[in-house]
């Protein structure tokens, strides 16, 4: 559970649980500077917004980010995820000038994508490979309930 605080400065570092509760409020507008704030790269902060549910911000970023940047692996995630087929479509056509690795949060959004796909082996193998983030809440959450869901028939 997030834990409600008094909101940090607006020039003060973020930390992963206090940008995941600003994120949960955002506008898409606000994203550079949370991204900033929590020094994160735009694909880890579509990332969290898409783990978080926020698919009116993570859906339109996912598209901007992917055409600025084709290796984007968080943004080819986040549009398999909740994107519309034409989404899909850019996500899985669209040529990579090189790959870059997701980030540990896309890691386990794509198992979730297996899993909702009745893939489970595929998504416990994802799960396996996917980098831990110690001190990450959200990662933290979304690996628990990844495994539960596994291990319940």
């Amino acid at each position: 559970m997030l834990s409600s605080s008094a909101p940090p400065s607006p020039l003060a570092p973020l930390t992963l649980e206090q940008l995941d509760h600003a994120l949960l409020d955002a506008t898409s507008e606000q994203l550079p500077a949370l991204a900033r704030r929590a020094r994160l790269a735009p694909g880890d902060l579509l990332s969290r917004a898409a783990a978080l549910g926020r698919w009116d911000i993570a859906r339109p970023q996912a598209r901007l980010l992917l055409q600025a940047d084709p290796s984007s692996a968080d943004a080819r995630i986040a549009l398999l995820l909740a994107g519309s087929s034409e989404d899909h479509h850019l996500a899985l056509t669209l040529p990579a000038l090189g790959s870059l690795p997701p980030s540990p949060v896309a890691w386990l959004l794509l198992a979730q994508i297996l899993l909702h796909r009745s893939d489970p082996e595929a998504a416990e193998r994802v799960l396996r490979i996917a980098p831990p983030a110690p001190g990450d809440p959200l990662a933290e959450r979304l690996r628990e309930r990844l495994q539960q869901r596994l291990r319940t028939p």
